[in-house]
């Protein structure tokens, strides 16, 4: 079974920290994502998605393949290290997975929510890109008619921006700087109850849309293989912080789910 053969679709759920998605999935019966805790990357959207791009995604600490990279990798760029095994390899001199995903055929996409994605580097490389913003019904509608519509294989990234303050949902919705404004005060606001329960009930509402789309994914022909992260976390208050860009336990625990659709290309070795 050939491991470029298969659609390779990329969630990810911004500014989204581990404890906000356990507490959602609480209430999201018979789903199919299979989340563990896992570490970020980077403590904010732009370098995040630039390590995604190099295929280093966000890692557990377990020896679980795809989940751990020194493992078994989803993805590698040969020269970074030769000898470790993944499943789909790019030859060394590659300068991202979107490139080397555009050299094997594949039909690239890029779907982005925040507006960190108006930057040329998360969205260059891409064969075609959409700034959405945060809508992920118009995202998946979007997604969904390109992996229908296409006769070859699809890699996509989506960005989803409902997990992003202001942690809203259900149409298109405008930036918040909230957490920044809060943090340029220096003062300790104590825990943001509301804005964390906030954060969960957006995280119920993407990840019931996501089990919807689940059903797409099994109606089509080709094998899909679906990963959803969170490319950073976010601080409610602890020790008196708000938001992300800075480092902090509660920003670098992300949740990771690797799945397969009408395929069985993943092992355990």
């Amino acid at each position: 079974m050939n491991a470029l053969d298969h659609n390779y679709i990329l969630f990810t759920l911004d500014s989204c920290r581990w404890d906000s998605l356990t507490e959602a999935l609480k209430l999201i019966p018979r789903h199919q994502f299979n989340f563990k805790r896992a570490y970020a990357q980077s403590t904010y959207t732009y370098p995040a998605h630039l390590s995604l791009y190099q295929g280093i995604l966000p890692s557990v600490h377990e020896a679980i393949p795809y989940y751990n990279r020194f493992k078994k990798a989803l993805f590698r760029i040969a020269h970074r290290s030769a000898t470790a095994q993944s499943l789909v390899q790019f030859k060394a001199g590659t300068s991202s997975i979107v490139s080397g995903f555009n050299s094997s055929g594949y039909f690239t996409l890029c779907l982005g929510a925040v507006n960190w994605f108006e930057h040329p580097a998360l969205s260059n490389e891409f064969q075609k890109f959409h700034f959405t913003g945060c809508c992920l019904k118009k995202q998946l509608a979007i997604l969904g008619n390109y992996l229908e519509l296409c006769s070859t294989p699809v890699f996509s990234v989506v960005n989803i921006g409902e997990t992003h303050d202001p942690y809203e949902f259900g149409g298109t919705i405008p930036p918040s700087l909230n957490s920044r404004e809060i943090m340029r005060k220096f003062k300790d606001y104590g825990y943001l109850t509301k804005d964390h329960q906030k954060q969960i009930a957006a995280c119920n509402y993407v990840i019931t849309l996501l089990k919807e789309f689940v059903l797409t994914l099994q109606q089509l022909s080709r094998g899909t293989i679906l990963i959803i992260c969170g490319d950073h976390g976010e601080c409610f208050g602890e020790d008196a912080l708000y938001g992300h860009g800075f480092y902090h336990k509660k920003i670098m625990e992300v949740p990771l789910s690797i799945t397969q659709h009408n395929t069985t290309i993943l092992n355990n070795d």
